[in-house]
C-alpha cells in the first residue's frame, strides 16, 4: 500500500487536472459561442448566405441579444454590475469550495476504509 500522502498527492493532481479540464471546456465552449453568435449577428445583416448552421448561429444571435437585454433590466432594477459580478464570483467559490471538501472527505474515507 502506498503511504497516505502520496495518495493525498494524487488526489490534488486529480483535482488540479479535473479543474484544468473543465476550465478549458467552457473555455472551448465559450469561444464556439462567441463565434456562433458572430456568424448569426452577419446572416441577420444579410452578410452570409446560410450554410448547414445557419439556424443555430441565427438563434444564438437572439440569445445573445436577449441575454443583454436581460442584463441590462437586471442593473437598472439591481444597482452596479460589479457588485453582482462580485457576488456572482464569491457564490461560485463557495461552490467549489464545498465540492472540494466532500471531494477531501470522499477520499479520506476510502482512504480509512482500505487500511
Amino acid at each position: 500500500m502506498e503511504p497516505i500522502s502520496k495518495s493525498v498527492s494524487l488526489m490534488s493532481d486529480d483535482l488540479l487536472s479535473f479543474l484544468a479540464r473543465w476550465a478549458l471546456l467552457h473555455e472551448l465552449a465559450d469561444d464556439a459561442w462567441r463565434g456562433a453568435v458572430i456568424r448569426g449577428g452577419a446572416a441577420e445583416a444579410g452578410a452570409t448566405g446560410g450554410g448547414r448552421d445557419a439556424f443555430l448561429d441565427g438563434l444564438a444571435a437572439l440569445v445573445a441579444k436577449e441575454k443583454d437585454a436581460l442584463r441590462e433590466r437586471l442593473l437598472e432594477c439591481g444597482g452596479s454590475g460589479v457588485d453582482h459580478e462580485a457576488g456572482l464570483e464569491k457564490s461560485w467559490m463557495r461552490y467549489v469550495t464545498s465540492w472540494v471538501r466532500s471531494e477531501g472527505v470522499w477520499s479520506h474515507w476510502r482512504l480509512q476504509s482500505m487500511a
